[in-house]
């Protein structure tokens, strides 16, 4: 984290106005795209718990039914 800190006040240092704006944008487009992926492995997770959960107390013959 500090060595990301640092780089960041160094990159910085060297940008002017407008690239300062541009950069801040890209950091906060990849804090979304980091909390979308973030969901996206809790949901896939959450599934996968529940369905190994389901499979010890039922079987995997009984939990995945065809018909």
């Amino acid at each position: 984290m500090r060595v990301l800190s640092l780089n960041e006040e160094r990159l910085l240092a060297r940008l002017n106005e407008e690239e300062k704006r541009l950069f801040e944008n890209y950091i906060g487009t990849q804090k979304e795209l980091n909390k979308l992926t973030a969901v996206g492995n809790l949901v896939y997770g959450y599934r996968l718990g529940l369905t190994m959960t389901a499979e010890a107390f039922v079987g995997m013959e009984d939990l995945f039914q065809n018909g």
